[in-house]
This record gives C-alpha cells, sequence and structure tokens, in this order.
C-alpha cells in the first residue's frame, strides 16, 4: 500500500531507487553525504493566478440595429465589477468593424502608452463605459464599413502574444496565467466569406457555416497556451438586441451564430445566443482563476561540484571538470574564464561557435542575466536551444542549466531515452548521478545515489507532502572559488511540480540548494546528514537573489 501511494501522488516518477525510504544508516563513508527532508507542493490558493480578459466588440454598421443601446457596453463593465478591480485582473478592449481599434492603453516606464492589458486596478470604469457607448466614429473609408473577424482576431492574438512574451521572464506567473477572449458580433464577416457564395443562402452558392480561414485564426490564439501560459481560450457570443424591428432570417441568424459556435469550439471556450430577448450578460462565461492542485513529477539531487558518474573535482560548477579546464587552458574557478558573457562549457562544447581563451562578440550585458533561474545566461540559451523565458524547455523535469552541467538535451525530452544504451535511462542516471552518455554502470550499486521518496498521502489544504531521502551523495576536493574556500560542494535540489489534470505541462519549480565540504579526510557536516526543510525551497529567481545563490 505504501508503494501505491507514492506512486499516486508521484507524476512521472521511475522505478530505478525509488521505494519507501529505509531507516537511516548508521554512517556513510568518508566522500559522500546523504540529503534528506520533506517537500511539499505549493498551496494553489496563495499562488497569485492572473486573469487576462479581452473583449473583441463587433462595433460595425449593423450593430446600430442588433445592439441601438450598446447593452455590450455595460455587459462589459458588469463584469469588471463583478470580479473586483485587483491586481490579478487585466483587461483589454478591442473594437472591430473593418478596421481594429483599441480603447485599453499600458503605459510604459518612459511614460509612453502602448495598446495592451490595463490592470483593473487602474481602469477608469466611467470613462471606459463612456467610449464604448460612443463606439467608432462614422466610417469614412469603404474598408470602415465591412465586418472582419480574421482582422480582429490577429489583433487579439497580437495582444495576448505581445502579453506572453513580456512576462515570460516569470515563468512561474505566465503559467498560472489564464487568456479569456469574449468576441462579440451580430453576425456576417462581410470581407472574410469566400466570394460567390451567400451567408445563409440554400442549395449550391450556400456558404459553408464553419470558415477555415477564421477557424485558422482561432487555432492560432489557442496555440499561444505552447508559449508558457496557463489557458487560453475563446468564447463568442452572438447577439440581437432590438425589440423594434424584426429579427434577422432564421437562415442568416443560423449562419451568424453557428459560426460564432464554431470559433468557440476551435477556441475551447464556450457560446452564447443573445438573440431571444435575454439581455447582454458575459456573466454566465468561466471566469475562474487557475488554481490547480499540484504533485510532484521529479525530485533531483545534484552535486553541482563533482562530474557525474567520475565524481571528479568541478570546483566552479560549470559542467568542465578541473582536470578538462587545465588541458584546455581554462580557469577552473571561474565559469567564464574570458569574461565574455558564455560560458566555458558552453564554449568548449561549440568550439566552431566559440574561442574558449578570447573574448566573443555577442554576448550584450542585458543578456548576461538569467531571467528564468535556470542557470543558463540569457545569451547562452540561444545557442543551447532553450527558451530565455523557461526554466524547463522541453517540460520534462530538470532545469535546462541542470541538463546541461549533467549531460542531457535541454531542448528535447530526452530523459526516458538511454543515450549510452547501458540499460538505464537518462532520468535514472540524473538521480543516480551516473554519466547519461558513458555506459558507467557496472559497479552502480556502489558509486550511484540511491532516491527514496514517501507520499504523505491525498493532499491536505490543496498541498501534496513528501519526504525524500538520497543517499550515496558523492563530494569532491574543489578548489576555492570566491570566498567559499576549498573543499566546498553546491548542492542542488530540484522539485518540479505539475497541475494534477495537466502532468505534461510546464513545470513549477522549487529548488533548494545546500553545502557539503571535503578536505582530505575531513568532511562537513560530520555525521554526513544533510536535512533540507520545506520553507529552504524556494522559486529559482529568488534562489538567483540570494547571497551565493542561496546556499547556507
Amino acid at each position: 500500500m505504501k508503494r501505491a501511494a507514492a506512486a499516486l501522488f508521484c507524476a512521472g516518477c521511475t522505478s530505478v531507487y525509488l521505494e519507501v525510504p529505509p531507516p537511516p544508516p548508521a554512517s556513510t563513508a568518508a566522500d559522500t553525504v546523504n540529503v534528506s527532508g520533506s517537500f511539499c507542493t505549493d498551496d494553489p490558493k496563495a499562488l497569485v493566478a492572473p486573469v487576462k480578459l479581452l473583449f473583441a466588440l463587433d462595433y460595425s454598421q449593423s450593430m446600430v440595429v442588433s445592439d441601438p443601446s450598446t447593452s455590450r457596453s455595460q455587459a462589459v463593465i458588469d463584469v469588471i465589477s463583478r470580479l473586483g478591480q485587483s491586481e490579478a485582473l487585466s483587461v483589454a478592449v478591442l473594437l472591430f468593424r473593418g478596421d481594429v481599434n483599441i480603447i485599453t492603453k499600458v503605459t510604459e516606464p518612459d511614460g509612453t502608452l502602448r495598446d495592451g492589458f490595463t490592470p483593473s486596478t487602474q481602469l477608469d470604469l466611467t470613462a471606459l463605459s463612456v467610449a464604448l457607448h460612443i463606439g467608432l466614429p462614422a466610417p469614412e473609408t469603404v474598408d470602415q464599413q465591412t465586418t472582419d473577424f480574421i482582422g480582429a482576431l490577429s489583433r487579439a492574438r497580437g495582444l495576448i502574444e505581445d502579453d506572453v512574451l513580456r512576462n515570460q521572464k516569470d515563468p512561474d506567473l505566465l503559467a498560472r496565467s489564464r487568456y479569456l477572449v469574449i468576441f462579440l458580433s451580430d453576425g456576417i464577416p462581410s470581407k472574410n466569406y469566400p466570394s460567390g457564395c451567400q451567408p445563409g443562402g440554400t442549395g449550391g452558392n450556400a456558404c459553408p457555416i464553419c470558415l477555415p480561414s477564421i477557424e485558422a485564426a482561432v487555432l492560432q490564439i489557442a496555440r499561444l497556451k505552447d508559449a508558457g501560459a496557463g489557458d487560453v481560450r475563446l468564447n463568442t457570443a452572438y447577439v440581437f438586441n432590438n425589440p423594434d424591428v424584426p429579427p434577422p432570417p432564421p437562415s442568416v441568424h443560423r449562419a451568424a451564430a453557428g459560426l460564432l459556435d464554431c470559433m468557440a469550439v476551435a477556441g475551447k471556450g464556450e457560446f452564447r445566443d443573445f438573440s431571444l430577448g435575454e439581455p447582454i450578460d458575459f456573466l454566465g462565461f468561466d471566469y475562474r482563476a487557475l488554481q490547480r492542485l499540484f504533485l510532484l513529477k521529479t525530485l533531483l539531487v545534484a552535486n553541482t561540484n563533482a562530474r557525474p558518474g567520475t565524481f571528479e573535482p568541478d570546483s566552479d560548477g560549470d559542467g568542465l571538470s578541473d582536470a578538462e579546464e587545465f588541458r584546455l587552458g581554462s580557469d577552473p574557478t571561474k565559469v567564464d574564464t574570458d569574461g565574455d558573457g558564455y560560458g566555458d562549457a558552453l564554449e568548449a562544447r561549440f568550439p566552431e561557435n566559440f574561442h574558449l581563451l578570447i573574448s566573443d562578440p555577442g554576448c550584450a550585458p542585458q543578456d548576461r542575466g538569467d531571467r528564468d533561474g535556470d542557470r543558463l545566461r540569457d545569451c547562452e540559451e540561444i545557442f543551447a536551444g532553450t527558451a530565455q523565458g523557461r526554466i524547463d524547455s522541453d517540460k520534462d523535469g530538470v532545469p535546462d542549466g541542470l541538463e546541461m552541467m549533467l549531460g542531457t538535451r535541454p531542448s528535447s525530452p530526452d530523459l526516458l531515452s538511454d543515450d549510452d544504451r547501458d540499460g538505464l535511462a537518462n532520468l535514472d542516471e540524473l538521480r543516480a548521478h551516473t554519466d547519461p552518455n558513458k555506459p558507467d554502470i557496472a559497479d552502480l550499486a556502489d558509486k550511484a545515489q540511491r532516491t527514496t521518496l514517501k507520499s504523505h498521502g491525498a493532499p491536505v489544504g490543496g498541498r501534496a507532502c513528501y519526504d525524500f531521502r538520497v543517499e550515496n551523495v558523492h563530494l569532491a576536493e574543489t578548489l576555492a572559488v570566491d570566498d567559499g574556500g576549498p573543499g566546498v560542494n553546491r548542492i542542488v535540489v530540484s522539485a518540479a511540480q505539475v497541475p494534477f489534470d495537466a502532468p505534461e505541462s510546464e513545470p513549477l519549480y522549487r529548488l533548494a540548494n545546500v553545502r557539503a565540504k571535503l578536505l582530505g579526510t575531513v568532511r562537513e557536516p560530520a555525521d554526513g546528514e544533510i536535512r533540507v526543510a520545506p520553507e529552504e525551497f524556494l522559486p529559482p529567481q529568488k534562489i538567483l537573489l540570494l547571497p551565493d545563490g542561496g546556499v547556507p
């Protein structure tokens, strides 16, 4: 039963050295330590989960008849008022006909304005209501007298895409962000139908209900979820809200409402029909923030100063052993010997692109940071094939920087592969701290790290908790780096958590950094036991801001 519980609450865990923890051993080898502790997934209620609303409203000439009182404008105000103005809610409003106009703005640091999602706390609802009631000026061109769904959808996609890119500096927050589009129209996008067909017609000249070109534009919006957003959905609404004139013929209503329904299906949203005398009410759509229960996907302990398999010292933790650096002529106490912004390990891996000992151009000062906290500089990510705003580009449960350091590919999900064909999958080699590129498991029982994990059972208060223990973590005698002195070993504990209902989505990471020391036969801690408390696990960006990278 214990093993069954561990399997249930550890998404993606494999079987190698993954058992219910045994009692701690009486002693450890003089050059190894054991790392144990507890980890609890994040409480979904404690996480800020932004909701980004984008209203795309038809203001073509026909809407003067379909919604003469502009009740759609009050429906927008009602939604914002009901949700409440908070830092977690942002709003964009797009008015379209044959052209597109964005009426919400974002203030840049230099004071200039750009189109975008306005934080609801900065919205003047009275001014917004007035702007929506006034609408657009009378059309002056033939193009403005048409209705263009594709143009509106393209502009909506651009707004979301721009917002996603601007928020990739905080991938955890982006992964909890929910983008909801509400697209309202009274019907026929005259600019988008194939020539020669009749919307709502019958016989051979009838237009198709679902237009492939419009569905393709909707799918482009939905696919922005792949850029790191937690959720992107498009809802649609058909409106005819004028009791003083006859409604459109049933065939026209069927064509217009059917097209909007098709769009909602493609956008994984909902469709509403406000043509039967009911008022326009957007409150029926789902505006819930993304609050998901998280489960542990992978837990990995890695000594960044001992090379996998050989445990040779890597004093600066750059992915090259000290012996390799002496042979190459680089400095084993500096991650970037020539100071050009590209680390020694990357330059050694791509000798056709870099000079290890001569400064290479290309890494601007603003790109020498690590915006996602994955231990790769932003300019290095270009050559690694990884994303600058995502700690785990291939979503496999191991941060990009650790994959580069330990020998797997951060740009493609290769952890279930067996690159060296030694019978041990890459992920199991990372857990064992062996080399995934060399068949080095002959004496696995003696040299491999042994990971054991036990779930506390069903989540309590929205959090799933686990006890872990990793034995036989090898230490190396390192050179003095910065102010750490010789013998320091920096050990990373990486916990990747994923929503229980979306285990293949981008993980949410929490990291803990701990330290051990080895000088000859003297080891710290003397008993070889390192314990990690749940509160020591922090978001990657916070780890980077702490002195010495969060190492106590």
